[in-house]
């Protein structure tokens, strides 16, 4: 089951120096889709790709890495990101460009400013209780709150 924040790490991220090359990321809600919009196949034999998930904001407790070396996976996230809403946002920063709508409606904190992409028209954010004033919507894109 996917949840937010879903996300793909490389199998070789502990090997993989630079930072855009170690994560794959879609509509941050669903593996199948986000492996889609990302360009990239999984859960075939030779796939680079592991499914991660982290589901609470922790320091790590709710990451799921699904893979034969989830630990050192796990260990590689927790490095380049030391709590989930630094994940986040660094997955809305990198959402595809063809991603047009983002459904973040579980998200209750953004308490980081972050710049959403130029491309999104639709942003669902119903949940959010916490917003950084520095936060930067694209022009033209309708926010649900």
């Amino acid at each position: 089951m996917c949840d937010f924040l879903s996300f793909f790490v490389h199998r070789n991220a502990d090997k993989i120096r630079a930072l855009d090359k170690r994560y794959a990321i879609g509509d941050l809600n669903s593996h199948s889709e986000s492996a889609t919009l990302a360009g990239i196949k999984y859960g075939h034999d030779g796939d680079e790709w592991a499914e991660a998930e982290w589901t609470a904001d922790d320091d790590g407790a709710s990451l799921v890495v699904r893979d034969s070396r989830a630990d050192v996976l796990r260990a590689v996230i927790l490095g380049d990101f030391k709590t989930r809403p630094a994940a986040i946002k660094y997955a809305i920063e990198h959402v595809p460009s063809g991603l047009t709508t983002l459904d973040l409606s579980s998200l209750k904190t953004l308490d980081q400013a972050t710049e959403f992409p130029s491309g999104l028209e639709t942003l669902y954010l119903s949940s959010l209780t916490t917003l950084d004033p520095a936060t930067k919507f694209p022009n033209g894109c309708m926010v649900y709150r």
